[in-house]
């Protein structure tokens, strides 16, 4: 029997308001009373919690357009930057199990239908091209021009931090 991590969270989330919570009223009452009664408070705060939680509906990974480009592995990165040679790229990192990634998929999507090349890297797949790039929070944007970083950007970000990420790199690009 294998136990949830959502399981373990909520029971010790309940404990730990039932103990704050749970004092005996009679500050007299011996040290067992006193547990027994915070044990019971903590009970009662982790049902609660664990109905709520059971309640949240399951997130699911985002359903990515066929106009980005997965990239698997350090070879996928390659032949992905070598096709947009010369060009203002988007690079994705995500994972699944994020809940900010969901948020920004349709951005990183609607992107890719105004035709600008956007990359989707799942870094629990492609962990060798997040340790590549340095992907320590998720999710992390890179606009990658001629094999250089010329922006990047860490969590939730809009349509229009996109493109001016890509306007300052092309920006950036005509100045040299």
């Amino acid at each position: 029997m294998s136990v949830s991590p959502l399981l373990i969270l909520t029971l010790f989330c309940g404990f730990t308001i039932g103990w704050i919570l749970g004092d005996h009223p009679n500050r007299n009452a011996t040290r067992a009373k006193r547990y027994l009664h915070r044990a019971m408070y903590g009970v009662i705060a982790a049902t609660i919690l664990g109905l709520f939680a059971g309640m949240m509906p399951p997130s699911e990974p985002p359903e990515w357009s066929d106009d980005v480009t997965h990239i698997q592995n350090n070879a996928g990165l390659e032949q992905f930057l070598k096709a947009h040679a010369g060009e203002a790229v988007i690079i994705d990192f995500y994972a699944d199990w994020c809940a900010p990634c969901r948020v920004t998929a349709p951005v990183a999507m609607a992107a890719a239908a105004e035709g600008i090349p956007v990359g989707v890297v799942d870094v629990d797949v492609a962990q060798d091209v997040a340790y590549l790039y340095k992907v320590e929070v998720l999710p992390t944007v890179m606009v990658v021009r001629d094999n250089m970083i010329t922006h990047r950007t860490y969590g939730v970000y809009t349509l229009e931090e996109l493109r001016g990420m890509v306007r300052a790199s092309e920006k950036t690009a005509a100045a040299l």
